[in-house]
């Protein structure tokens, strides 16, 4: 069986703002997250990588939650033993490294990312900043 690596450019992320650092304030990053939905829902589907599509995202500001949706072309048995790990590592990675974001999940906001495998199984990664 073909296995496949997940590499960090599974996640590859097209955040909104800059790396400015500033307090949370919900309503402006409610802004950031609302602005971000909306482009990825209008981009949707888009590439990723080879095996990743963007498939929309979705958001609560009243329940300071964030979710992006991708839908993969490969089954969860195909990958290599340990993707969850390092998928996780690289999700926060990609989050915590942006100010604006980290800002927002340090101040209790919930950023997932929802994947869909060609099989149907799901796996959800939550972004933790340190």
């Amino acid at each position: 069986m073909h296995r496949i690596l997940l590499s960090t450019a599974f996640v590859a992320l097209t955040l909104v703002g800059g790396s400015r650092a500033f307090a949370l304030d919900d309503a402006a990053f409610c802004s950031t997250v609302t602005t971000e939905a909306n482009d990825e829902n209008k981009s949707a589907p888009y590439d990723i990588d080879a095996v990743t599509k963007g498939a929309g995202a979705q958001f609560d500001c009243a329940g300071k939650s964030f979710t992006s949706n991708r839908a993969l072309s490969v089954n969860q048995g195909d990958l290599a033993a340990g993707w969850q790990d390092k998928l996780t590592a690289a999700w926060s990675q990609a989050f915590c490294a942006d100010a604006s974001w980290s800002e927002g999940v340090k101040g209790g906001w919930t950023v997932t990312g929802h994947y869909t495998f060609k099989d149907g199984s799901v796996y959800d990664v939550v972004a933790k900043c340190p």
